[in-house]
């Protein structure tokens, strides 16, 4: 469906500038475009913030609970600069989820279909160059390995692709929570030429997940497509076995391939020197569950996360790598039940709607737990909320359309 009025046309463009302006990721610091653009169109959603009451209320709750344990945080924190800026953040960030909800509103019927063309069209675009930067070792300047990385215990010199957003874990993560949207749009277009360009931008994408070496966004990826071939083309009892047997075989053959081969010599070196087994991260775990203990279940306080780390355990690693821990060792129990209720009423949605929705929201729930331990930090980027949001408009605006249907 397209929207029927220049009203909707006009808040389709916003919602798609905005979800597309993730493009130019790290670059602005603080002002990084999503959150410029926000900020440029707070106005709007201002004149109307009861149009939210239509969205469910447990976002509004946490977000409460979210700045005021933050802000408390002010007077039990390690570093209250960190605090300080963890607090613009959140303010920010929860204008750019309550912008999400507002302009897919205003687009009328079509917004889930303009949040899947948002993320798709941002997928497509970065592939190019992160080709050219797994080609020709180039990478931007706010890239925090340079050209010049070499691969650990290896001695050559890694070929990654990380385009704005300063490390390919970053990049890895936002393919991941990106792929149920991407997959979707070949259910929204009918020509054959556009298919076949989504392809073979999927290809790539797999081939750059490849490259840039992140197991858990590689195991993430292959589910997602699992699923959506299970969803949409394997109907029939019989097909659904046979097909899995047989995607199960492709995947256990490139398994065998990758990682035995010189051109993926850096996920090879990971998958048969740990297998899928991460040492650093479960330890990660660990001390973000004793760290809550020990602050009696408050919290480190806002971002704190890391000097409490250093201090505490002298670590090299002072970032959560999980959103959960992340959530839990800095803002305390309160916060993070808060967010676990936030996203079961999102995710109990999946029972109530059908199609695309259906997939999109199922894939991220399945997923989600592991795309949340790609990258290192979360809560302070604007890429969460805006796929939060999206998920929400595309979980609930499918309660009363049952299908996304293509135009």
């Amino acid at each position: 469906m397209i929207p029927q009025n220049s009203a909707e046309k006009r808040y389709s463009i916003i919602l798609f500038i905005l979800i597309f302006s993730q493009l130019l990721g790290l670059y602005g610091g603080m002002l990084q475009a999503p959150r410029v653009i926000g900020i440029l169109f707070l106005p709007l959603l201002l004149r109307e913030l009861h149009v939210l009451n239509k969205i469910d209320r447990s976002t509004t709750v946490f977000f409460f609970l979210f700045f005021t344990t933050a802000t408390i945080s002010i007077f039990h924190s390690l570093d209250n600069w960190i605090v300080v800026k963890e607090i613009c953040y959140i303010l920010i960030n929860a204008v750019l989820f309550f912008e999400i909800l507002y302009f897919a509103y205003k687009s009328g019927p079509s917004g889930p279909k303009i949040i899947i063309l948002s993320y798709t069209s941002f997928l497509f675009v970065t592939i190019p160059i992160a080709l050219y930067e797994i080609l020709f070792n180039w990478h931007f300047s706010n890239s925090r390995f340079g050209d010049d990385s070499i691969v650990g215990g290896l001695g050559i010199v890694k070929q990654y692709a990380a385009i704005t957003f300063g490390n390919y874990n970053l990049y890895n993560h936002l393919i991941v929570i990106g792929l149920p949207f991407y997959l979707s749009s070949f259910s929204l277009v009918s020509r054959p030429f556009n298919k076949l360009l989504l392809f073979l931008g999927l290809a790539c994408l797999v081939y750059i997940v490849l490259i840039n070496g992140s197991r858990g966004a590689l195991v993430c990826s292959f589910f997602v497509m699992f699923l959506y071939f299970q969803f949409f083309y394997f109907r029939k009892a019989h097909t659904k076995i046979y097909s899995s047997l047989a995607i199960i075989a492709g995947a256990f053959y490139l398994f065998l391939y990758v990682s035995s081969s010189e051109n993926f010599i850096y996920i090879a070196n990971r998958l048969n020197s740990s297998g899928f087994e991460d040492n650093t991260r479960r330890d990660l775990i660990e001390k973000g569950i004793e760290i809550t203990i020990n602050t009696n279940f408050i919290g480190t306080g806002a971002g704190n996360f890391g000097t409490y780390v250093d201090r505490k355990y002298q670590s090299t690693i002072q970032a959560p790598h999980n959103i959960f821990i992340e959530i839990l060792a800095q803002y305390g129990v309160v916060v993070f039940i808060s967010f676990l209720v936030m996203l079961y009423r999102l995710f109990r949605q999946v029972t109530k709607i059908d199609g695309i929705p259906k997939f999109v929201l199922l894939s991220s729930l399945f997923t989600f737990p592991l795309a949340f331990v790609i990258n290192s930090v979360y809560l302070s980027n604007p890429y969460l909320w805006i796929y939060l949001a999206s998920l929400f408009v595309v979980g609930y605006k499918g309660v009363n359309q049952k299908r996304v249907h293509a135009s």
